[in-house]
């Protein structure tokens, strides 16, 4: 069995807070929220009016083809599966990396989503109860399907290795990071491309408001504000983070950028899941909880997940706990879900390239249950050797962490 070293060489980004690597890093390291008043649809029965949305995407612009010239294939794609194979774009072009179709068995595509394309089963369902089944257009269908973005990627970019998608709630990006990581490890690929995706629309704005989960505008304090006492509710965020996942000897023969080394993960599940998790993560990797320099958190502005986190690193690391910088980027760009595993190791990944942690803004309140240093409202400059990036999801619910280093020979 190969034990192959696995490191991120590509990044590609699509989300509230710009369009590209370069975009995303720069509006994370300022603390430039992409949280705005949802403009896409009409939010007048809900409570919450927030949202991170996309703005300025032109799927035909990125692609550089021409939507005149157009083949029925991007005319019938779904809206979720654009950002996966626009987000792809930015990866490979990152990375420099041209895929041959003579040797793409090596290489697959992982993706992990929460919801899917719910705008094409609202659009799917909506067509069916208002003018029956014959009168609904079937290809609407297929874009109803979970495995849609992934299949579009591969289609897109003649991929034929290995084709998932993990639909495993609120981890499930990292899902699809441990499956590629794991895959690579023992010798049966050589690149994966790892997609977490989210798209933010109406039946999922309104199911959360409804369940009183999102930041309520009535209490004029409506908005994303991770470990502030005042926080009061998530706001819901969207957007696309693919990873280039390759095997280290492959990528120094490209002579390829690398961002990080993956070392090491931890999945737990039932009480205490987050503390676990991170101390699998820990032990998978061999690093001591000393040596962790940023921990990029799951915290969404919700009063049991933020407490709950902050006493997981308090268990996990003692009194280092009060030393490590640790911020939750859902601040800046919101709860987006499958995404947002993949938007925290990214997060990760460029803080060990660039040198810089990026904040957690909108905190000004200490809650005594969260006091730990948050990187409050600017970026910290600091070296970043070791990180952990964490999702996890409801207090029973499951929980991952992800590990990962500087590269060094």
């Amino acid at each position: 069995m190969e034990n192959n070293r696995v490191v991120i060489s590509g990044i590609g980004v699509i989300s509230s807070i710009g369009i590209g690597k370069e975009a995303f890093w720069n509006a994370l390291e300022k603390g430039e929220s992409g949280i705005r008043e949802i403009s896409r649809f009409d939010t007048s029965s809900c409570k919450a009016k927030l949202g991170g949305e996309i703005k300025n995407f032109d799927f035909y612009s990125l692609m550089q083809i021409s939507e005149s010239n157009d083949d029925s294939r991007y005319r019938l794609m779904d809206s979720l599966s654009k950002l996966g194979v626009a987000g792809t774009k930015l990866a490979l072009e990152d990375t420099d990396l041209e895929i041959k179709k003579n040797e793409t068995s090596r290489k697959g595509v992982i993706v992990g989503t929460v919801f899917g394309c719910l705008e094409s089963n609202e659009m799917f369902n909506e067509g069916i109860l208002r003018k029956g089944p014959l009168y609904v257009n079937p290809i609407i269908f297929k874009n109803t399907i979970s495995n849609g973005v992934g299949a579009q990627v591969a289609i897109e970019y003649s991929i034929k290795g290995v084709n998932l998608t993990f639909t495993s709630g609120i981890t499930s990006g990292m899902h699809a990071i441990i499956y590629a990581f794991d895959l690579i490890k023992h010798g049966e690929a050589d690149i994966i491309i790892t997609i977490g995706i989210d798209k933010l629309c109406q039946v999922l704005f309104q199911g959360f408001d409804m369940l009183r989960l999102l930041s309520p505008q009535d209490n004029k304090l409506e908005g994303c504000r991770p470990f502030d006492r005042t926080r009061n509710g998530l706001v819901i965020g969207e957007g696309a983070g693919v990873l280039i996942l390759e095997k280290l000897s492959y990528a120094l023969e490209r002579k390829s950028k690398i961002y990080a080394e993956i070392v090491g993960f931890g999945i737990a599940s039932g009480e205490e899941n987050i503390a676990r998790a991170m101390r699998l993560s820990l032990e998978n990797a061999k690093i001591l909880p000393q040596k962790i320099d940023y921990i990029c958190t799951s915290a969404n502005s919700t009063k049991e997940l933020d407490r709950r986190e902050t006493k997981s690193i308090k268990d996990v690391f003692g009194e280092c706990a009060y030393k490590i910088p640790i911020s939750s980027i859902k601040s800046i760009v919101g709860e987006t879900f499958g995404a947002g595993g993949i938007f925290n190791v990214i997060s990760g990944a460029m803080a060990i390239s660039e040198g810089i942690i990026p904040p957690t803004i909108n905190y000004e309140n200490q809650d005594p249950e969260c006091n730990l240093n948050y990187v409050p409202n600017y970026p910290q400059r600091s070296k970043v050797e070791f990180v952990l990036a964490n999702t996890a999801g409801r207090k029973k619910g499951e929980a991952i962490s992800i590990a990962m280093k500087r590269y060094t020979p």
